[in-house]
């Protein structure tokens, strides 16, 4: 919003919100992909892991 507003006061103002978008971008990548870990993490668990499968058969 600072970028493309006419509030910006200070470089460091626009490096500060730059900064923080970055941040926040990399923990919503962090996040989905923690879910699609656990996701499979889940149905290898419903399913039974290919090792657990083979040696109760």
């Amino acid at each position: 919003m600072l970028e493309y507003s006419g509030m910006i006061t200070d470089v460091f103002d626009l490096l500060t919100t730059a900064s923080e978008s970055i941040d926040s971008n990399v923990a919503a990548i962090e996040a989905k992909r923690d879910f699609f870990l656990a996701a499979v993490d889940f149905q290898a668990a419903l399913i039974g892991g290919s090792e657990e499968a083979g040696s109760s058969e």
